[in-house]
């Protein structure tokens, strides 16, 4: 952080780490704050233009006063920035320089300004959208333990898995692996008592550190199977749901936009995932390789487009005839469903470095 003035501040960001030239997400806070005083702040160094700063989106702002993420950030602005990073150490902007330094390594960057007016002794956060971090993850996950276990008919815990089964669900956490940080990785299995189903509903989220509504998407649905509504309890008679809510916890704690502690993008890495550099990706595919599996959800936040919307393959894995089919009724039937899923920015299409079901037969 540079000061500039007591009302306006320059902020660098770090990059995602192991590497140079991504820097999007950010996170600080202001403390010992004084009343009415309004404070600029621009984020210097974005790497992709912030395509979030569209009509009813904007920074965000948590005040320990009022308890709330709120968009109360004003003066919202967006400057296209020449640069030349030296050495990834340090940046010299290039708009009004006139000397002559070599621009073989020129890269271009984004200026996010935005204001805030400050209450008085107030602790406040910012962010680009809501956090959802690896704490929130765990405690929401022995929340619904507790929950679980008032009714529970079975409780087995050890350091390695937590077993609960009441009249209606068999719920199971277990360590899946650690992460290259040594962070666990959970995988969440849930599904009915009695029933004889052996169709997996296979869902990952945050394979991208910075893409938080996964996380809220994986939560929200790990609430709808844990509860008890006929919705629930017909879905928990049909499958078991196979759920790993947070793939890149390395990248969540670190702060990075996208990339994992070994500089990876592990949504690029099915293809031969190393388990020494890569361990969640290639034990998750160990773990599924073998299952019969109706269908794989992978939960993304996007940095464009509005609305939600579902990224499918061309065909499936059968290749059959009604294969193409098969893939494009269920985004249809989605859409026809639940009116924030838009059909028209669905597409279907899977890029060489995404393919996933080659890969799991």
């Amino acid at each position: 952080m540079i000061y500039k003035s007591e009302a306006e501040y320059d902020l660098y960001l770090n990059t995602d780490t192991n590497l140079l030239n991504r820097c999007q997400w950010f996170y600080f806070s202001v403390s010992n704050t004084q009343k009415n005083i309004k404070v600029t702040f621009n984020i210097k160094n974005l790497t992709k233009y912030p395509h979030f700063i569209k009509e009813g989106m904007r920074p965000l702002a948590f005040s320990l006063t009022n308890k709330e993420w709120i968009g109360k950030t004003t003066n919202i602005k967006i400057q296209r920035t020449d640069s030349i990073q030296i050495k990834g150490e340090r940046i010299i902007e290039l708009n009004d320089l006139q000397e002559n330094i070599s621009t073989s390594n020129k890269r271009v960057y984004y200026t996010l300004s935005f204001s805030y007016t400050f209450k008085d002794n107030d602790h406040v956060y910012f962010a680009p959208w809501r956090p959802y971090s690896y704490t929130d993850l765990t405690t929401f996950l022995k929340q619904c333990e507790i929950k679980l276990s008032k009714s529970s008919t079975k409780f087995i815990e050890s350091s390695l898995s937590t077993t609960i089964e009441t009249n209606s669900l068999h719920y199971k956490r277990e360590r899946l692996c650690y992460s290259l940080g040594g962070i666990p990785i959970y995988l969440i299995t849930v599904t009915g008592v009695e029933n004889k189903a052996k169709t997996y509903v296979v869902i990952t989220a945050r394979v991208h550190s910075s893409e938080t509504a996964g996380s809220y998407k994986a939560e929200g649905i790990l609430k709808c199977l844990l509860g008890n509504t006929v919705v629930a309890n017909e879905l928990r008679k049909e499958y078991i749901f196979l759920i790993a809510p947070m793939v890149n916890p390395d990248g969540v704690v670190l702060g990075n936009t996208r990339f994992s502690l070994g500089g990876w993008d592990l949504n690029r890495c099915w293809g031969n995932p190393i388990p020494t550099l890569q361990p969640s990706i290639y034990f998750i595919k160990e773990y599924i390789r073998k299952l019969n599996i109706g269908f794989y959800f992978d939960l993304h936040g996007h940095s464009k487009a509005l609305n939600s919307f579902i990224f499918a393959c061309y065909r499936d894995i059968s290749q059959s005839p009604s294969s193409w089919a098969k893939t494009h009724l269920f985004p249809r039937i989605f859409a026809d469903k639940c009116q924030i899923i838009s059909l028209e920015q669905c597409q279907f299409n899977s890029e060489h470095d995404k393919v996933i079901w080659d890969i799991l037969g």
